[in-house]
């Protein structure tokens, strides 16, 4: 039975995740194109779009999905980047609180799964970039987001169309269905060698799970769906893993060390990762904000049956080691720990886990604990998820409030560069030389060697010599 609390919660959990993301959307405006961006931009028009992707995947990496969703840079051109990270942060609210409202139980009235899922969906989405250690590379540059944000929301939107059909249940057009689902995970698993590993476990499974409890004569037939998914991460997987370009990217790098070595560099990594949510007061309290918060989600919905007492403990296990298995490939392609822009997606897997784990937690704690004590409990868990919340809401937002002039010099400054750019190639220049384009990223930046990489991609860009100091 939902009281006015919670429906005060549902509302500050909302306001507080919303207004983080509002801030969020306004640093991601001033966003500009950054090196790579030149690189994948100009092959994308110089190529086309089939031999743009061919060209990437046999020079430098397997990763076809990325090259599929650059094309869309001739569509948006320089112009249009500002808008790219607020209308990814919007299409992947929307997805995540639609996939929330088809998970929440039947029974919830209209109005209170409305109110719950922009709760619980707006708090996914601010969840994970809060844990993620470098969100100007994986969400404000586009090489960086296309690459480690997209695949999420991709996935995300994968769990609407699964939803969708264990509510229709029966349906004619379970091949259809296996299709679209191939082709998902097909699409996800091409965008980066972190997630797709992890996809093939996690669907392989889900599969064996969901034979094994499968009824005879069930009419869920959504396992199909799933099984449809697992073949396309397969499918996908081996399609990155057969690119030629791999060697060559390789080659960059250190060779890949034993077994035991990748495990070293993974567990070093991602120990550091736990460790800097623990340390910094805004993530952990913004973890454990969602923690609670889906505890006692977990424990005023009404439940037919009660959780067993393995299952959240064995949900936090299998999402750890989820998140853990997103830095054994770096580990073993790399050589070293991953970049941290990589990192959004185990964040991801934690935030959905510990989403997951709380809400069977409170399952259990309505059916062992008594009313009276629970009703007090919960009052407790509410106090402190909102504190929890508003603390680091606050503090998320003042960081990225005080980064902003570093990112509105940089596009005023590329701004200022894109035109002298284009006026001085009008103008007949050979050669035109830059400022140094210092931008709040540590990502390379043209200088006054032309056959420097990124000098390359500037001069092929624009279509004239490009040099700085």
């Amino acid at each position: 039975m939902f009281k006015k609390r919670d429906i005060g919660a549902l509302l500050a959990i909302a306001i507080f995740s919303l207004a983080a993301l509002s801030f969020h959307a306004y640093i991601g405006s001033l966003s500009r194109f950054l090196a790579d961006d030149y690189c994948v931009a100009y092959y994308a028009q110089h190529f086309g779009f089939l031999r743009s992707i061919w060209y990437w995947y046999i020079t430098w990496s397997g990763t076809f999905s990325t090259s599929i969703f650059d094309w869309f840079l001739l569509i948006i051109k320089p112009g249009g980047i500002p808008f790219v990270t607020p209308v990814v942060l919007i299409i992947w609210m929307i997805v995540t609180i639609i996939t929330v409202y088809l998970f929440l139980p039947k029974e919830l009235s209209p109005s209170i799964k409305f109110l719950t899922s922009i709760g619980f969906g707006t708090l996914t989405v601010y969840s994970t970039l809060l844990v993620s250690p470098d969100v100007p590379q994986s969400l404000y540059w586009w090489t960086g987001m296309r690459s480690y944000i997209l695949p999420l929301v991709i996935f995300t939107f994968y769990w609407v169309f699964y939803q969708w059909l264990k509510i229709k249940g029966k349906t004619r057009s379970l091949w259809l269905w296996s299709i679209l689902s191939f082709g998902f995970l097909f699409i996800i698993g091409g965008f980066s060698e972190t997630f797709t590993p992890v996809l093939f476990v996690f669907f392989m499974g889900a599969t064996i799970l969901g034979l094994l409890n499968r009824k005879p004569g069930s009419p869920d037939r959504s396992i199909f769906f799933i099984l449809g998914g697992l073949l396309g991460v397969l499918t996908s997987l081996i399609v990155v893993v057969a690119a030629p370009g791999n060697v060559n990217r390789q080659a960059f790098y250190q060779p890949p060390p034993g077994i035991l070595g990748i495990f070293a560099i993974s567990i070093s990594a991602f120990l550091m990762f736990i460790s800097n949510i623990l340390i910094a007061p805004e993530r952990f309290a913004g973890i454990l904000g969602v923690f609670l918060a889906s505890l006692w989600f977990g424990s005023i919905v009404d439940h037919t049956s009660k959780t067993k007492p393995w299952i959240p403990p064995a949900i936090l296990l299998t999402g750890i080691a989820l998140a853990f298995g997103c830095f054994l490939p770096a580990a073993w392609g790399l050589s070293e720990a991953p970049p941290d822009r990589t990192l959004s997606i185990p964040g991801f897997i934690l935030v959905v886990t510990f989403l997951i784990a709380g809400f069977t937690a409170g399952n259990q704690l309505s059916f062992y604990m008594p009313q009276r004590q629970l009703n007090t409990t919960q009052t407790g868990l509410l106090v402190i998820t909102i504190a929890c919340m508003g603390f680091s809401a606050w503090v998320n937002i003042h960081n990225l409030y005080s980064t902003r002039q570093a990112y509105l010099d940089y596009a005023q400054k590329w701004d200022r560069v894109n035109r002298q750019i284009i006026q001085k190639k009008m103008a007949g220049y050979d050669v035109v030389h830059i400022p140094a384009m210092d931008s709040w990223t540590t990502l390379d930046k043209p200088n006054d060697n032309p056959r420097f990489w990124l000098n390359i991609c500037y001069s092929k860009y624009y279509g004239v010599q490009i040099l700085s100091p």
